[in-house]
């Protein structure tokens, strides 16, 4: 699909964190953006004030009759009346994991995925690359405090970040330059059944990575050695590629010194406290440094 030929999108769920992040990213393309959601929450509220035009009840009649491209959520239940209507209509019906599949086609893209701290490295990373001058455009998973919002949006963008979500194997869509695996605990096994499946899943993600990619994961992830991509590992453990040491309590804050190679970064300060939180920064400073980020943006990010 040439989606520079869509100009009228309706979103099936658009109140989703994830969602709304694409409705914001085809709205800032001068797009027109429509949906609907189960009841209104403060980020809906935020979107209609953005021009976009929600409604929260389950009504055909209120479906813009020239939309070119209806995109869905899977958390929307297959009795859904718009879902039934649109299966049978003839407009074009995407799910958004597709969505995401095909702007990450023809664009530099970072996929973040894990169980748990992608949304912290996917909004580290966005935001060291915007404040180092990179232009990124970023769809996160929660809202970052310093932007009010779940998105950076640069058009053109040199960089596109995404969220790698493993529910339903939505990331299996994404074809990326640079990939990050941050966790892999059991989880969603309504979907994978047992840790097995889901362990097989991220390993097709990983083989997902563009020719010549970059695979960045947590160093206690040792099933990743054996991809044949280069790896770059990160944690505070002694072992990994990228780590911290030296790393102290001043004032509430916790402080460290990031080592990669001969790269040394003093006296990184920390802005929220806890161990998993470096770790987290650890990998975004990864992704930046590899990128051509200079160390004193990476640390000023």
């Amino acid at each position: 699909m040439n989606l520079l030929k869509v100009n009228n999108l309706y979103f099936l769920g658009i109140g989703g964190i994830g969602m709304s992040a694409l409705a914001r990213y085809f709205r800032q393309q001068g797009k027109k953006i429509s949906g609907y959601d189960l009841t209104p929450t403060p980020l809906t509220e935020q979107l209609e004030k953005e021009g976009m035009r929600i409604h929260y009840v389950e009504d055909i009649s209120k479906v813009s009759p020239d939309t070119d491209l209806v995109v869905y959520t899977p958390a929307i239940p297959d009795d859904n009346r718009e879902l039934k209507h649109f299966k049978k209509s003839g407009i074009p019906l995407m799910k958004r994991a597709r969505m995401l599949g095909l702007l990450t086609q023809n664009q530099f893209t970072i996929a973040v995925a894990g169980t748990h701290g992608k949304t912290s490295i996917s909004a580290m990373t966005a935001h060291i690359f915007n404040s180092a001058g990179k232009k990124i455009t970023a769809l996160v998973g929660g809202i970052m405090n310093n932007y009010h919002s779940n998105v950076i949006l640069n058009m053109p963008a040199d960089y596109l970040l995404v969220e790698a979500d493993e529910f339903d194997r939505s990331f299996l869509e994404i074809q990326p330059e640079v990939s990050v695996i941050s966790s892999m605990d059991a989880d969603h096994l309504d979907i994978y059944h047992n840790k097995k499946e889901m362990t097989k899943s991220f390993l097709d993600f990983a083989g997902k990575l563009k020719e010549d990619g970059l695979l960045i994961h947590h160093c206690s992830l040792k099933i990743f050695e054996s991809i044949p991509s280069k790896k770059i590992s990160y944690g505070i453990a002694t072992d990994a590629g990228v780590k911290a040491e030296n790393i102290r309590v001043h004032e509430g804050a916790f402080i460290f010194d990031l080592v990669f190679d001969e790269t040394v970064i003093k006296d990184i300060r920390m802005a929220i406290p806890g161990y998993h939180y470096i770790e987290n920064a650890l990998a975004a400073a990864a992704v930046s440094l590899e990128s051509g980020i200079q160390p004193q943006d990476v640390k000023q990010g």
